[in-house]
C-alpha cells in the first residue's frame, strides 16, 4: 500500500476519534476528533475537526473547533468558521470575521511585540498581556 501522507505529518478523518497524548514531528490536520494532548510543529484544524485538550503547535488555524487550552508559540488564526472555548497563548493572533473566542488570551512576547489583528471578531475574553483593540 502506498503512503499518502508525507513523512511526520498526522491526518484524522472525518468520523475518526483518537485519545491519548499525540507528538507530531511535522504537520497535524484535524478533520475529526482529538481528545487529549497534542503537539506538532503546525495545527491545523478543519471546519468538521475538533480538538479537546491541550493543543502546543508553532503556529495553529483554526476552522472547526478547538476546547480547553491551545498555545501557538508563533501564530494563531481562528477563520471564519473557527470557534475557541478556553485558554490560549500565542505571539501573534488573527480572527476572521466570523470566528470566535471565548476565554483567557495570553499574548506571547516575540521580537516583534505582541499582535492581535481582528478581522470582524466577536471576543468573549479576559486579557493578559496584550489588548484586544
Amino acid at each position: 500500500m502506498k503512503e499518502t501522507t508525507p513523512e511526520g505529518t498526522l491526518y484524522i478523518g472525518s468520523g475518526v476519534i483518537a485519545k491519548g497524548r499525540l507528538t507530531v514531528p511535522s504537520a497535524a490536520t484535524i478533520n475529526g476528533t482529538v481528545e487529549g494532548e497534542l503537539s506538532a510543529q503546525s495545527l491545523r484544524v478543519l471546519n468538521a475537526g475538533v480538538v479537546n485538550g491541550i493543543a502546543n503547535a508553532e503556529e495553529i488555524v483554526v476552522a472547526g473547533r478547538m476546547e480547553q487550552s491551545a498555545t501557538a508559540t508563533r501564530l494563531l488564526v481562528i477563520e471564519s468558521t473557527g470557534v475557541i472555548h478556553g485558554q490560549i497563548a500565542c505571539g501573534e493572533l488573527e480572527i476572521r470575521k466570523g470566528g470566535e473566542l471565548h476565554g483567557k488570551i495570553e499574548m506571547l512576547k516575540n521580537k516583534r511585540g505582541c499582535l492581535i489583528r481582528p478581522y470582524g471578531l466577536r471576543l468573549s475574553a479576559a486579557t493578559k498581556g496584550g489588548s484586544t483593540s
